[in-house]
C-alpha cells in the first residue's frame, strides 16, 4: 500500500497516540468524535486483534497490522467477536496440520469459548449435527462447529471500516480529512470455507472485478490474515474480500443501501439438493467445490496508488 498517511516499510501503521489530538478523531468504526474534547472513552485498538491468529504471527512487530484509538464500546464488542470467530476459523485452519502450536491453540481456543447463543456450552461442545430418516434407514451428520452468522458479519464489517479509512484518509488528525463508512453500505456476498473457495459465485465475482484498481492487497501475521480491497471507478462500487486463518473467505462490497449491488446481480445459482423434508424443516446439502492453489487469483493483484 502507498499513499497511506504514516505509513513505514516494515512496521504496523499506527495512528494511536496517547495525545487525543495526535490520533485519529473518529472512531473508524461507530464514527463518533473521539478527539480533544470529547468525553467518550477510546483506547488504543489493533485491526487484527492480537490473539485472533496464532502467537508469533507478527513477527515481533514487524508485520503488517493497523493500530488506531476506538471508543471502548466498539473495542470492547470487537474483541469479543474475534474470540469467537477465532476460535471456530482456527478449527478448520490447515495450519493444525502444520504446527503443533497451531493446533494446540485451536483446541485451547475451542474448549475455552463458549457458544454465542447457546451460553452454557463450550465451542468444542458444539458440533453441528443431523440425523436424516429414510424409512426404516437412517444416518447421522456431523459437522465441526460453526461460525455464528451475525458475529461473522459484524467483525467483517469493522474490519472493512478501518480499511477503509486507512485508505481513503488523508489525515484522520484532522476532523475534516478522514475517511469514514456507514455500516449501511457494506454488503456481505457470504461466507465460504476453504474447502468451497472454487464454487462458482466466488470464482464469478473474481473475474469481474479481476481489472479493478486495487487500494489494498495485505497478507499478514503469517498469511493467517489477507484482505483485498479494488473499486470498480471513482464513485462506484467496492469489492472486498477477508480471509481468515487460512480457513474461511468472506466476501463483500461497499454499495448505497438499498438494491442489491451490481457486482452481485446475475450470479450463478448454487446447486443445493433436497435430501428430506417434513413439514416446515428441509434439509439439503451442496457439494463443495475446492480450488486448486495455481488457480487461485483472488488476492494476486497488484496495489494502485491511494490518492
Amino acid at each position: 500500500m502507498t499513499g497511506i498517511f504514516r505509513y513505514k516499510l516494515g512496521q504496523p501503521v499506527t495512528w494511536y497516540d496517547r495525545r487525543k489530538k495526535r490520533s485519529n478523531q473518529y472512531c473508524l468504526y461507530c464514527q463518533r468524535f473521539i478527539g480533544e474534547g470529547s468525553e467518550i472513552p477510546s483506547n488504543k485498538e489493533h485491526l487484527i486483534g492480537k490473539n485472533f491468529v496464532p502467537g508469533g504471527s507478527f513477527d515481533n512487530g514487524r508485520a503488517f497490522n493497523f493500530v488506531f484509538r476506538a471508543c471502548e464500546q466498539c473495542n470492547t464488542d470487537k474483541s469479543r467477536l474475534e474470540d469467537h470467530v477465532s476460535a471456530t476459523t482456527l478449527i478448520s485452519s490447515p495450519g493444525r496440520g502444520m504446527d503443533e502450536k497451531v493446533d494446540d491453540l485451536a483446541r485451547r481456543k475451542s474448549n475455552s469459548s463458549y457458544h454465542p447463543t447457546q451460553k452454557s456450552m463450550k465451542l468444542a461442545d458444539s458440533n453441528e449435527s443431523v440425523t436424516l430418516n429414510f424409512g426404516d434407514f437412517s444416518f447421522g451428520l456431523v459437522a465441526p462447529p460453526q461460525t455464528n452468522e451475525r458475529y461473522r458479519n459484524r467483525l467483517a464489517l469493522l474490519q472493512v471500516q478501518g480499511l477503509y479509512a486507512l485508505i481513503t484518509s488523508s489525515d484522520p488528525t484532522n476532523k475534516l480529512s478522514v475517511g469514514l463508512l456507514p455500516s449501511e453500505n457494506c454488503w456481505v456476498l457470504g461466507c465460504y470455507p476453504r474447502s468451497d473457495w472454487g464454487n462458482s459465485q466466488l470464482i464469478e465475482v473474481t473475474r469481474r472485478c479481476e481489472k479493478w484498481p486495487c487500494y489494498a492487497n495485505i497478507s499478514t501475521a503469517n498469511g493467517y490474515f489477507k484482505a483485498l480491497m479494488k473499486r470498480e471507478a471513482p464513485d462506484n462500487e467496492w469489492f472486498w474480500a477477508l480471509e481468515w486463518n487460512k480457513s474461511t473467505r468472506v466476501i463483500g462490497c461497499l454499495a448505497p443501501p438499498g438494491e442489491l449491488p451490481r457486482l452481485f446481480q446475475g450470479l450463478p445459482e448454487l446447486e443445493w439438493k433436497v435430501v428430506t423434508s417434513e413439514g416446515s424443516v428441509t434439509h439439503r446439502y451442496r457439494e463443495e467445490t475446492p480450488l486448486p492453489e495455481d488457480q487461485d487469483t483472488l488476492f494476486s493483484a497488484q496495489v494502485h496508488d491511494c490518492a
